[in-house]
């Protein structure tokens, strides 16, 4: 009596503190049903480590009569194989729950375009789609849940351990789907988690029309951009180019190079938000160009643009122009020529710009630092090998740089008007 007066207690308890994160996850079924089937990985794993370890049977002491031995002939002893024995399921239960890893998190499944509670490292951490559901999904959620579904299916729970199941897979279903009936409706929950990706994504678009066109951002930044070319991405390390930017309003450590330098951990920053060039040495083809987000500061990634390119260059001197020893007839005409007033240089020709992408709508760009936004093609008209590739930033409504006023030469004006007041009232007083 006394046990189950404590275990009672016990469940209360776990009631009380963490009933409130147990309720707000129960309206995520998607985020339920992962926390099963992580509950089911860690159970799976840890009995296989015990079955791996050598184990003698277990015992099980049986009076069967004084002097009397049973048909094995052990004298009352029945032994009972450890893999299928209440012991072995009591050690997989035991501080299941309170060991479970905190690498479980929301992760974004690149296989279902779906959120899903994973300890892989190497998916992406998921945002939360409302402040509610951050809460809820706190790093308590999945000890909470895996106490929850541990307390009421207790005994059940023992009883499925000790079965034979071939594939993670089938015990995960029967505990999910069969026992704790977590993922028994998963057409539903899936069709509720693209309800509200979709709603969020719309909402977090008004909020990035909103940051860029409010002017917030004083700066643009990008981590680094990256070019394509008939789907496959330029390795830019195989290129002789240079990089540069139209303002050169920059941190010394922070330029253009930057963002083409193949490390994602570094970035160019623009103060004036101006438009990056990159030249290259010969032409090269492009039909495709994305960028990766910055380490901080989401308001200062650009979210308009347009591309554009030229092939101008600026030709250098013929063979027959090249400078070569002077001989006496040159030398005189050199003479004459330096009484004449030297000539001004030709202006270097203007670059003729031909737009490849004018991406005047905000694209998504998700919150997440260090990300890629969606690959922007080029118009397939204008697709072919250039030497210069210009990015420009389009600027929202309050992000036009400020123009510079002209200064009124209003002191001027006056000074002059005083000059000519003292100069009339001199010939008056001379008449």
């Amino acid at each position: 009596m006394g046990a189950v007066t404590l275990r009672g207690i016990f469940v209360l308890l776990l009631a009380v503190v963490f009933g409130a994160n147990s309720t707000r996850l129960a309206k995520y079924p998607l985020h339920r049903c992962g926390v099963c089937k992580a509950i089911a990985e860690e159970m799976w794993e840890k009995k296989n480590s015990l079955l791996n370890q050598e184990r003698q049977p277990v015992k099980l002491s049986h009076r069967l009569g004084k002097g009397k031995w049973d048909h094995h002939g052990t004298g009352g002893v029945k032994k009972l194989e450890y893999e299928t024995s209440e012991l072995m399921a009591i050690e997989v239960v035991e501080g299941l729950c309170d060991n479970m890893p905190g690498d479980y998190k929301l992760r974004d499944s690149p296989d279902t375009g779906l959120r899903v509670i994973s300890k892989n490292t190497t998916l992406r951490a998921a945002e939360t789609y409302s402040k509610q559901e951050k809460d809820a999904f706190d790093s308590k959620a999945v000890k909470v849940t895996c106490h929850e579904f541990l307390d009421e299916y207790d005994e059940e729970t023992h009883s499925l351990i000790r079965q034979k199941f071939e594939t993670l897979d089938e015990f995960s279903d029967e505990l999910c789907k069969s026992l704790f009936k977590a993922c028994d409706q998963m057409e539903t929950a899936i069709k509720k988690e693209k309800a509200s990706k979709r709603n969020w994504e719309r909402k977090r678009n008004e909020k990035w029309e909103k940051v860029r066109s409010d002017g917030i951002s004083s700066s643009i930044q990008v981590a680094e951009f990256h070019f394509a070319y008939q789907g496959v991405e330029l390795d830019l390390t195989t290129y002789e180019y240079t990089a540069s930017s139209e303002s050169g309003d920059h941190p010394k450590t922070e330029g253009p190079e930057k963002a083409v330098d193949n490390n994602e951990n570094t970035k160019w920053l623009d103060h004036q938000k101006r438009g990056f060039i990159i030249t290259f040495n010969t032409s090269v083809p492009i039909d495709a160009f994305t960028f990766t987000t910055a380490n901080d500061n989401p308001e200062r990634d650009p979210v308009r643009w347009v591309v554009e390119a030229h092939n101008t260059v600026i030709k250098p001197l013929a063979e027959s122009e090249e400078a070569t020893e002077p001989t006496t007839d040159t030398a005189n005409e050199a003479e004459e020529a330096s009484t004449e007033p030297p000539k001004e240089p030709e202006p270097e020709p203007e670059p003729e710009w031909v737009t490849l992408v004018n991406q005047t709508s905000v694209v998504s760009v998700t919150f997440d630092r260090l990300s890629r936004v969606p690959w922007q093609n080029f118009s397939a008209d204008a697709v072919s090998p250039f030497l210069v590739y210009r990015i420009r930033p389009l600027l929202g409504k309050n992000l036009k740089p400020k123009k510079v006023k002209k200064t009124k030469k209003v002191k001027v004006q006056k000074e002059k008007t005083n000059e000519e007041k003292s100069r009339f009232a001199t010939k008056n007083d001379e008449l």
